[in-house]
């Protein structure tokens, strides 16, 4: 057994195991603890070491929580975080799809307004797009759940709800909007 930090281990970064010297032949890793609030992978991997060459495994946890939300602020800087080849990916499905440049376009002018807030649209829009992006991202599900006033609204509903009110705004009032930004802004902090 071999343990992150331990004394086989020679690369002392968390996260990282190095072993050197290991005679070769095959090798079958299966990871039996995860770090912190991670959830340890279940798959195995099997791999031949030959002399002079370096096999690499390489293992992926997620988060325990199985609701984190990302805010609009998060995604306002995307830049830090991604491509942007990979924002256009987590961009498809959402309110500002399109071509890589149309979209980014789209969201940059969503999470960077240049006019007034009608109704509070834009907000609802930031926190729409931000909810879509974490959605595509994975750290989100259409089941997760907040709580508003009295009412249990699921990430799909709230949505849904939205895309409803983008689609014909004159239809609802200024304080139903302004729920379901509120709504919408309780799940972009979720698990945090």
């Amino acid at each position: 057994m071999v343990m992150d930090n331990g004394s086989n281990d020679a690369d002392k970064t968390n996260g990282r195991i190095l072993l050197e010297n290991v005679p070769c032949g095959e090798y079958t890793i299966t990871e039996t603890v995860a770090p912190g609030d991670y959830v340890r992978t279940t798959d195995s991997q099997t791999k031949t070491v030959t002399n002079g060459e370096t096999a690499t495994f390489s293992f992926v946890n997620t988060i325990e929580h199985d609701c984190v939300g990302l805010t609009p602020g998060y995604w306002k800087n995307w830049r830090n975080h991604y491509t942007p080849e990979q924002f256009s990916e987590l961009l498809k499905g959402t309110i500002a799809n399109g071509n890589i440049n149309a979209a980014i376009d789209a969201a940059d002018g969503i999470f960077h307004p240049k006019m007034s807030d009608f109704k509070g649209l834009l907000k609802l829009k930031s926190h729409l797009l931000a909810t879509q992006l974490t959605l595509n991202l994975g750290t989100l599900t259409e089941d997760c759940q907040v709580q508003w006033n009295s009412e249990t609204w699921t990430v799909g509903l709230a949505v849904e709800e939205a895309l409803d009110i983008l689609r014909n705004p004159a239809a609802y009032t200024s304080d139903y909007i302004v729920k379901m930004r509120e709504i919408l802004e309780m799940i972009s902090n979720l698990g945090g």
